[in-house]
């Protein structure tokens, strides 16, 4: 019984360093020993389930054994597939509902689930419309925002998700 306690006391423990880093997509992380260890330039840093901090160029996520994987490239995604395996890009990752992964394939481009509930890519930041279309910034790093009509509006213009 006290070996449980002390295990569930210790992944509370790791659990609230890694929330405490920060949200979203933190680029410092605090390890066990309460070390802050920050991830490079566009990169992601998370406390893995040990306490130990795992930095990677790109964005990180956490396999359903709960190692974390990080993206090689600055600004590259990562995300989880429905067999718990971590699936990494040169741009952003995102699961569909049926946990098929699909990445960017430029650094810095983006990714965004049309009302069809397909993945669409383009070379920066990808948002859906009020009609469910995925535009994308015609810019790697470029962002994107939807106006008060729910049309998107792009740096360097809008192109059609892919």
């Amino acid at each position: 019984m006290l070996t449980r306690y002390l295990l569930l006391a210790f992944l509370t423990a790791i659990t609230s360093l890694t929330m405490a880093a920060a949200p979203g997509n933190p680029t410092c992380a605090t390890n066990i020993d309460g070390k802050v260890i920050c991830a490079p330039p566009g990169g992601q840093a998370i406390t893995d389930r040990l306490g130990q901090v795992v930095t990677g160029a790109g964005e990180c996520a956490t396999d359903s054994l709960g190692i974390v994987k990080c993206a090689d490239t600055p600004g590259g995604g990562a995300a989880v597939n429905m067999l718990g395996e971590v699936v990494t890009g040169k741009g952003k990752c995102l699961a569909n509902q049926f946990g098929k992964v699909k990445c960017a394939n430029t650094p810095g481009g983006g990714a965004a689930i049309d009302n069809l509930g397909e993945i669409k890519t383009g070379p920066g930041e990808c948002i859906r419309d009020a009609f469910g279309k995925v535009m994308c910034s015609s810019l790697p790093n470029g962002g994107a925002a939807l106006d008060q009509y729910g049309t998107a509006v792009c740096s360097g213009g809008c192109v059609a998700g892919q």
